[in-house]
């Protein structure tokens, strides 16, 4: 995918570019990664166990009591580990939620593209594919808010993580697209990167619709999905010509 597609693709969702060179606020997120880049493969393990707790323990948490009412406090005890050890891996509760979602975002990634459907009109199958991550937001959707919001204003620094993940999605979809194209289910014409990008966009405005309450029920939302891709790749898809008439010459007399 290009800059400019991947730059427009992640504008909905995350509305962040890449920072040039390494800021203080980037050295500090990246401090913990680089430190245990440099650990015994052993001691990487034990890290990353440390941030899987951390992350479980979050999730657990939020749901039961809220965004508001769990505290960091709470989320390093349940973990079992130091709140300084905590802050190593998340400076901010906000980060923490972001951290919770990047990591169901993966599993999703993995689940949506495992198996794309087959033998349906690209429409439907990124509306099936997409719709793997509005079951992500299902999961607690008053939380989905809550980090809707927050990944709105993510500063530069904290959105890396989040971008790659985007950028995953949309590379999945990307490639659905080219095989599509690769089977002349496609115009040859057709960009797969932008084809994703536009497919991303409209899931996003939806999904945004949807947590709003423009569309109060999930069955609206996957409806308006449906709709509208159908609507994007209608002039997208390639007809299959219909053969000319031959015009039948009437008996002479």
């Amino acid at each position: 995918m290009s800059s400019p597609d991947r730059r427009a693709a992640t504008a909905g969702a995350h509305p962040v570019a890449a920072p040039r060179g390494i800021t203080a606020a980037t050295a500090r997120r990246e401090a913990p990664r680089r430190a245990a880049a440099a650990l015994p493969s052993s001691r990487k393990r034990g890290a990353e166990q440390t941030r899987q707790r951390i992350v479980a323990s979050a999730r657990r948490l939020f749901r039961e009591r809220g965004f508001e009412q769990a505290t960091t406090t709470d989320i390093a005890a349940a973990a079992g580990v130091a709140k300084g050890t905590l802050f190593l891996h998340a400076r901010t509760k906000e980060r923490l939620l972001v951290m919770v979602y990047e990591e169901e975002f993966r599993i999703a990634n993995r689940e949506a593209f495992a198996h794309p459907p087959q033998r349906v009109p690209i429409a439907r199958a990124l509306a099936t594919i997409l719709g793997h991550f509005f079951r992500v937001y299902e999961q607690d959707v008053r939380l989905a808010r809550h980090f809707a919001r927050e990944v709105q204003f993510l500063c530069r620094d904290d959105a890396a993580d989040m971008c790659r993940v985007t950028d995953e999605t949309i590379a999945g979809i990307a490639s659905v697209i080219q095989t599509r194209k690769n089977h002349g289910e496609i115009e040859a014409d057709v960009d797969p990167a932008l084809g994703a990008a536009n497919s991303f966009l409209l899931y996003y405005g939806i999904l945004t619709a949807w947590l709003c309450g423009w569309l109060p029920a999930p069955q609206a939302r996957d409806r308006a999905l449906i709709d509208s891709l159908t609507l994007h790749w209608r002039g997208l898809e390639r007809t299959r010509a219909t053969p000319a008439r031959r015009t039948q010459r009437r008996p002479a007399h």
